[in-house]
């Protein structure tokens, strides 16, 4: 196979996707999901065209150029180690491994390939995230040219770094790099003593992130990344074009390094591969998950689930599902790290410091509503429900279950999750700060499961309309983040609908009890929660129309 065989294979790949869309499209569902889609984008991008159209009637954008050029490369740079940090190096899938690897090709076509072949996903996810920043980007027309090359930039830096790491380990002695790495650590130890040497007193937090951009060993770093944030911040159409111009020849430097980098990493990539299909397979319920040759896990943790009979036929569905949300603790960490970031900070540092009633009590309410909406950023951290069982639809649909008691049954482990977690922040905020009066503290406790319940019910319907795989930690072929923001968005929709719903009860409450908190605070609570009555008939309808043979995603 030559380099023409997999340019075909490029090709090809592009028509499926396009071929696969277009029978999606073909049917009922295929037809309504992307229309709600088409409509999301539609209401973000009205705002943006509308400014196009008559600036003069719209603010400034809250983005200001010169922030960006200041704090733009250094946040570029974040990002990208957090991708590499989520482990997205270089793998091939099994079927490429199977296909490719015997073919007489060599590891710079293969690289090559490897590369290609995913910036589409990622194409595709810069192009719809281009859309929320129409109304925030300095000019509009910036967003789409600025975002796609910050998106292939984090993808192609990630890639280039993952070859770099092989050939440090070919190319230099354990000494060596240890040596390196200790060099790089006093070094940013060292930088940041210097600017906080260099503070003033009593300097402010935008001082202090002033400081730390204008660095010399930040600036250094991210002066890679600094064309990418020029782009973002052109002031008119000559800059747009230059910018972007120098930051293409970034990335084709990227590649042409990772080209020239011809060491042996295809043992890694085998490995690395292995380990991301055995995440795909057991997060997706494909059994152990294992390729040839790697054992599967025995390890379990052992912990009494009740029955949950008051469910009836769907309690069994709840019961499982509460038992591998507990054996897979790394969901449950990274929430609730994110938890104790936002509860240390609020509560933490004020006991800290010996000073209880310190924290405002407008701070205090921020936190709370803070804890209420928690579930609407964090779903995606705890999938253990329909969308962890993409691979058991089949057995599902063939349980003599109704539809609804499924439907119960896949949605309330991770409501109970969220609302056990948010329950602990909501309490110790309120006694912890001494901020939160004790109604407004009980309000929020009525209202935490009818909103938790709201959010993962969303999800799931999302998912049933649109199927997409889990994405795993170092999987880089993963829907593309476009989803998430339409998932977030409808989310939105859905919360606000039913809190204008439940805010016009309450009001009526109130008149007729005479102005009684407590009364509409209920009527609120009982509102909200019937409201999920429908969405949760909406997901069982869902469940049942779903096409195992069709919307299976592969």
């Amino acid at each position: 196979m030559s380099g023409g065989g997999l340019a075909f294979l490029l090709r090809r790949s592009a028509v499926g996707r396009v071929r696969f869309l277009g029978r999606r499209l073909r049917t009922v569902k295929g037809a309504l999901s992307t229309g709600a889609m088409l409509l999301c984008l539609a209401l973000v991008g009205s705002s943006a065209i509308l400014r196009l159209l008559h600036p003069e009637s719209f603010p400034r954008s809250a983005f200001d150029p010169a922030g960006v050029r200041l704090y733009g490369p250094a946040a570029i740079l974040a990002l990208t180690l957090v991708s590499l940090s989520a482990g997205r190096g270089l793998y091939f899938t099994p079927q490429e491994v199977d296909f490719l690897f015997p073919a007489p090709l060599g590891r710079r076509a293969l690289l090559l390939y490897n590369v290609l072949s995913r910036l589409g996903m990622q194409v595709l996810s810069a192009l719809w995230s281009s859309v929320f920043m129409l109304a925030y980007v300095p000019r509009p027309v910036n967003a789409v040219p600025a975002v796609l090359l910050i998106f292939v930039f984090m993808y192609v830096t990630a890639q280039l770094i993952a070859v770099a790491s092989v050939a440090a380990e070919a190319w230099l002695p354990r000494v060596a790099r240890r040596g390196l790495l200790a060099a790089l650590a006093v070094a940013a130890v060292l930088g940041g003593v210097a600017v906080a040497r260099g503070l003033p007193p009593g300097a402010g937090a935008g001082e202090i992130a002033r400081a730390i951009a204008r660095s010399p060993a930040l600036w250094a770093a991210s002066l890679p990344a600094r064309p990418f944030a020029e782009t973002f911040a052109a002031a008119d159409d000559a800059h747009l074009a230059l910018w972007s111009a120098a930051s293409l020849a970034v990335i084709a430097a990227e590649i042409g390094l990772m080209m020239m980098l011809d060491v042996a990493w295809t043992e890694r990539s085998l490995a690395v591969g292995r380990r991301i299909e055995a995440r795909r397979r057991r997060v997706g319920g494909g059994g152990s998950g294992e390729w040839e040759g790697t054992a599967p896990r025995t390890k379990t943790r052992r912990v009494a689930v009740p029955e949950l009979r008051f469910l009836g036929a769907g309690g069994a569905l709840a019961r499982r599902q509460l038992l591998e949300l507990w054996r897979s603790p790394r969901s449950l960490v990274g929430v609730c790290v994110v938890a104790a970031i936002f509860v240390g900070i609020t509560v933490g540092i004020p006991l800290a410091m010996g000073d209880r009633g310190s924290v405002p009590p407008e701070m205090a309410r921020i936190s709370l509503g803070f804890c209420l909406f928690f579930p609407l950023l964090a779903t995606a951290n705890l999938p253990f429900d329909f969308r962890r069982d993409v691979d058991r639809m089949a057995f599902l649909r063939s349980l003599p279950l109704a539809p609804l008691g499924v439907a119960v049954g896949e949605i309330l482990p991770v409501v109970l999750a969220f609302v056990v977690l948010q329950v602990l922040i909501a309490s110790l905020i309120t006694f912890g700060t001494g901020s939160v009066p004790m109604r407004t503290y009980l309000g929020v406790l009525a209202v935490l499961v009818p909103v938790s319940w709201t959010s993962v019910a969303v999800d799931n319907l999302i998912f049933l309309l649109l199927p997409y795989r889990i994405p795993v930690r170092g999987q880089q072929d993963v829907q593309f983040m476009g989803k998430a923001m339409l998932v977030m968005m409808l989310k939105v929709l859905t919360l606000t609908i039913f809190a204008l719903a439940a805010g016009a009860a309450a009001f009526a409450a109130m008149w007729l009890t005479d102005e009684s908190w407590t009364v509409g605070v209920a009527t609120a609570a009982v509102v909200v929660t019937l409201l999920c009555v429908p969405l949760t008939w909406l997901v069982a309808r869902a469940f049942t129309a779903f096409d195992v043979a069709r919307d299976v995603p592969g």
